[in-house]
Formats: C-alpha cells, sequence, structure tokens
C-alpha cells in the first residue's frame, strides 16, 4: 500500500472502501474504513486486505459495515432459526457496541435467543428468520457511567427479556437503555431495559 491506512480509517475516507479492512482485537470485529462505528485504539487495529481475509483472521463483520463487492460472511444464528432463514427471508440481532452514550445506551449481552442460546460463544451478530423473536437480555453497563464506585459490581445482574420483530434484509441493533434516575435501584433492576435502538437496513444471503 502506498498510503497509510491508519489515516484513511481516521478520516472514514470511503474512497478505500473495499481496497481495505481493518480487523478490532479487542472486539473481533472487522469493518471498512468508512465504517461509522466509534474508531478503535491504534494497537488494536490489523489491517486486512478482503472481506474474505478478515473472515480467515475469524473476525466477525461489523453490522455497519456494507459492502457493495460482493456479500460478506457472517456468522448464523442457533438452532431452527438459522436453520429455515433462506426459505422465510432473514434479518440479524446484533449487539455491537456502537450505541450512542449521549442517549444512555450500552452495551448488551443475549443469553438466550428463541429459548437457545446463540452461537458461536462470543458472538455479535446472529443471522435469523425475519419476524418476532423472543430474547433473554443482560446488561453490560459500564460501571463508571452509573456513578458508583466499587459497589457498582456487585449489582445484581437481572436479565430482562426482549421481543425483537425482525424484519427482512434488517439488522436490529440491541442495547442496554441506562436510566439515570433509578440508578440506585440495583436490587430491582429498574436501573436499565433492553431496547433495539437502530434498524440497519442490510442483505441477508
Amino acid at each position: 500500500m502506498n498510503f497509510d491506512p491508519w489515516i484513511a480509517i481516521l478520516q472514514r475516507d470511503p474512497a478505500f472502501d473495499g481496497r481495505l479492512f481493518y480487523g478490532v482485537t479487542s472486539t473481533g470485529v472487522y469493518c471498512r474504513p468508512s465504517c461509522p462505528s466509534r474508531r478503535p485504539l491504534r494497537k488494536n487495529v490489523r489491517f486486512l486486505p478482503s472481506a474474505a481475509a478478515a473472515s480467515r483472521s475469524s473476525f466477525t463483520r461489523c453490522p455497519l459495515t456494507v459492502v457493495s463487492l460482493g456479500a460478506i460472511p457472517a456468522p448464523a444464528g442457533s438452532g431452527a432459526a438459522a436453520n429455515s432463514a433462506a426459505s422465510a427471508g432473514c434479518g440479524r440481532i446484533s449487539t455491537f457496541d456502537v450505541s450512542p452514550r449521549g442517549d444512555r445506551q450500552y452495551h448488551a449481552l443475549i443469553l438466550l435467543l428463541d429459548g437457545v442460546t446463540p452461537g458461536p460463544s462470543g458472538g455479535e451478530v446472529y443471522r435469523v428468520t425475519a419476524g418476532e423473536h423472543r430474547l433473554l437480555v443482560a446488561e453490560n453497563i459500564p460501571t463508571r457511567q452509573m456513578g458508583f464506585s466499587e459497589i457498582a459490581s456487585l449489582r445484581r445482574k437481572t436479565s430482562k427479556e426482549l421481543i425483537v420483530t425482525v424484519k427482512p434484509d434488517t439488522t436490529a441493533m440491541v442495547a442496554a437503555q441506562y436510566h439515570m434516575d433509578k440508578g440506585g435501584d440495583l436490587a430491582h433492576g429498574t436501573y436499565w431495559d433492553p431496547v433495539v435502538w437502530r434498524e440497519v437496513p442490510e442483505t441477508c444471503p
């Protein structure tokens, strides 16, 4: 490459989309340079020549990365939903942590997807049939955001149910919505709720 790939990423330069990808070792995802997600730390970035190379390196496609130069592999969900996706039309559910901090939305974890533990382990994007899906979600709100010190690490991990209607060729972005006015109610879990904060149009092969 006769250019600095890091500069292209920092500038979100669309001229290099399809020519350059980058993997983020701290999250396990890969993106195109113009991806709107927050910029990672330079030490966590690996430069990659193609989406196929990213997949071979065990990176998962960022749900906000849509590339017109062919389909990009994505991990499938588990269970019957994934098996019938091709015939019923499909979409995705994602917990990739790019939700707006100004709206007090933070990372969430999907414990169960339609009663089944989703896979692969550590994945953040799950391909599912279009339609209604029942999630069991846990919050992963950073301790420092809750206004508490070490006591926040002792809070009860209250999981909550979320019903998501996934549209065909759409990724439903799931996050944990923090309610600051109820931040002290750790025992009952009223300080947060799982939400779909954005729907991203995205072809589902």
